[in-house]
């Protein structure tokens, strides 16, 4: 079709004649015949796509939207010395604290906050304890040596849980934004078995970690904790656009880092789901587009305007004076022709894919079944 279309323009002639203009027509088309412009070649065979893989909807464990950074922050104040079925709350935090960040997924940037480890728990060691938050592991940084990081911590200061949380809005300030268009959040863990021991307003922390530019969500599970400790806790994950977590021993507290660890990978399942499909409606277009511009600059320089410049360089004096300008108007010309309708297909080429990766991306949540806990 697209070289009925080129031919017909090629013939038509529609420049203004020149002196003698029926001799420079017939040489243009003498010219023509020298050429071999095959538009038509390009015109891509697009194979069948893919079967779509059937995605799972992902579960919550705190929050409705999938987590861009996670920070757990570690309370290791004095009174994580505590004793809970021969162990010491300190122990079995490092250990499941170590294993929930291990367990998410390999691609989400974390990082893991400390606090009551410095200092003592007396009067004189309180503005180092107050004072000792520490970011043991970057946000995005290896989680390799995680728990060689955290395997020496002893509970021994105070609790600055609202200096913490501060801590937390400043480090998620500073992280480059996420993808466009990808709906996440930072997410903060809280892991502690005490009450605000250093002056500080955590629960006003935690809303201004929510309500910033940060806008992270702050959970806490509260470690064997009394009701007035509680109270406090569960004011600080409302606060914090959050929920609250009661763990009253080393098995409830692996409980809810589990759950949370996998409510996590639920979403980065269903995300790769989708990004899958989208890539299989894509790549048969991407294929058929990747040797598209190649076959249109062939066919209309290398196998149309390249052979009758070449002739029209060789024109004799005669044909030069009479026809040249003519004849070097419409090869422009009609190398337009041969170029247009390619150009065309190209750009409608370029919209179709944006269209099947939309329409993978719908189906893939439209058809997802329920999630799976």
């Amino acid at each position: 079709m697209l070289r009925r279309i080129v031919l017909t323009a090629l013939l038509a002639g529609t420049m203004p004649a020149l002196a003698d203009g029926d001799h420079c027509k017939q040489l243009y088309q003498q010219m023509l015949t020298k050429t071999s412009a095959d538009p038509d070649s390009c015109i891509p065979v697009i194979p069948p796509t893919e079967a779509f893989e059937q995605c799972v909807k992902p579960f919550d464990y705190a929050g409705a939207r999938q987590a861009s950074h996670v920070v757990m922050i570690l309370d290791a104040s004095g009174s994580m010395a505590g004793q809970l079925n021969g162990d010491s709350k300190m122990n079995a935090a490092k250990r499941e604290a170590a294993k929930f960040l291990n367990d998410l997924a390999a691609d989400l940037p974390v990082g893991l906050m400390v606090y009551g480890h410095r200092g003592t728990n007396q009067e004189s060691g309180k503005a180092e304890s107050c004072a000792g938050i520490e970011m043991m592991r970057p946000i995005g940084k290896s989680r390799r040596d995680v728990s060689d990081s955290i395997r020496a911590l002893q509970p021994t200061g105070w609790t600055p849980m609202a200096a913490s949380l501060a801590y937390a809005e400043q480090e998620f300030g500073n992280l480059p934004p996420v993808k466009e268009g990808v709906e996440s959040v930072p997410v903060v863990y809280l892991v502690s078995d005490g009450e605000e021991t250093c002056g500080g307003d955590p629960v006003a922390a935690a809303r201004s970690l929510h309500e910033s530019g940060v806008q992270a969500t702050v959970n806490v599970i509260g470690f064997d904790v009394d009701a007035a400790t509680r109270a406090q806790l569960e004011a600080i994950s409302a606060a914090g656009g959050g929920q609250f977590f009661p763990a009253k021993d080393a098995a409830a507290l692996r409980a809810h880092l589990n759950a949370a660890s996998a409510a996590e990978q639920s979403h980065v399942r269903f995300q790769k789901c989708i990004f899958e499909n989208e890539s299989r409606a894509n790549r048969p277009i991407y294929k058929a587009l990747q040797g598209f511009a190649p076959c249109m600059n062939r066919q209309s320089e290398t196998n149309f305007a390249k052979i009758m410049r070449a002739q029209l360089k060789a024109l004799g004096p005669e044909d030069d004076k009479q026809c040249g300008l003519e004849i070097s108007l419409r090869i422009g010309r009609d190398q337009g022709e041969i170029t247009k309708p390619l150009l065309k297909l190209y750009n409608d080429l370029l919209d179709q894919q944006q269209a099947a990766r939309a329409a993978a991306r719908e189906l893939s949540v439209l058809t997802a079944l329920p999630p799976k806990q």
